[in-house]
């Protein structure tokens, strides 16, 4: 991350029941070569209890926090974030510069976090996303319904993961164990191979699938299993500079 901050304090009390407060403004935030854009907020400290007010907002985000922190060693902490028209594919890959430069993620929703952030098994992440617009390439998949997702001692809950588009009507359920590192996913319904060019950049992809699919194992050994019947399908890989391999 980089910044130019600027920033007012103000202080009063006694050392052992101290009162700031901080305003703070941030013109230019960035992550990597990524702009995350204007930054502003407000801190409230009143002894040992931290409040907190922020908003980020560009032309790639809309993003708001509030909530307040316990500065004890276990920090509890209870936290709110609502972000909409966000677009999630530029921070991805400055984590996974792997993804496919043809693939971008558009969302809207609300997050909240309770529990000790100096304990992240002792965390409770509920994740509402009322709005997803996923474009492969040529291919656009958008959520039918909100999706709940909820993370509780290590464990990520697909509550409710309902994805809908042109042949595509695929729900995901399961659990991923981010301590152990386990998988146990399921993914049932129709899926337009389209959606398989947000994961391979050559790649040109039709057809759809009905599918029963289940993975497990962990992140860095998976198992997938299950079946699938593909109508129509094609695919077309372009890694070769002067040649066009297909699969019909």
């Amino acid at each position: 991350l980089s910044v130019r901050l600027g920033f007012t304090a103000t202080g009063a009390g006694t050392f052992d029941e101290p009162r700031y407060d901080v305003k703070l403004a941030v013109d230019d935030l960035f992550a990597g070569d990524e702009g995350i854009g204007q930054l502003s907020g407000r801190l409230n400290l009143r002894g040992d209890l931290l409040t907190l007010d922020l908003e980020v907002a560009s032309a790639r985000l809309v993003v708001s926090g509030s909530g307040r922190i316990a500065l004890t060693d276990e920090m509890d902490a209870e936290l709110t974030v609502r972000f909409r028209e966000t677009s999630l594919d530029p921070y991805v890959r400055f984590f996974e510069p792997r993804l496919s430069p043809y693939t971008t993620a558009i969302v809207g929703g609300t997050m909240r976090v309770v529990g000790e952030l100096a304990n992240p098994e002792q965390l409770v992440v509920d994740t509402k996303i009322e709005q997803l617009d996923l474009k492969l390439f040529d291919y656009r998949v958008q959520n039918d319904g909100p999706i709940e997702l909820t993370l509780d001692q290590n464990i990520l809950e697909i509550g409710r993961f309902r994805l809908a588009g042109e042949g595509t009507q695929l729900q995901l359920d399961g659990r991923l164990g981010l301590q152990d590192r386990t998988l146990d996913v399921q993914a049932t319904g129709d899926a337009n191979l389209g959606i398989l060019q947000a994961f391979f950049r050559s790649l040109r992809s039709r057809g759809t699938a009905d599918l029963k699919a289940q993975l497990t194992g962990t992140f860095s050994q998976p198992v997938l299993s299950g079946s699938a019947t593909i109508s129509d399908g094609r695919l077309r890989h372009f890694s070769l500079p002067h040649s066009l391999e297909s699969i019909n």
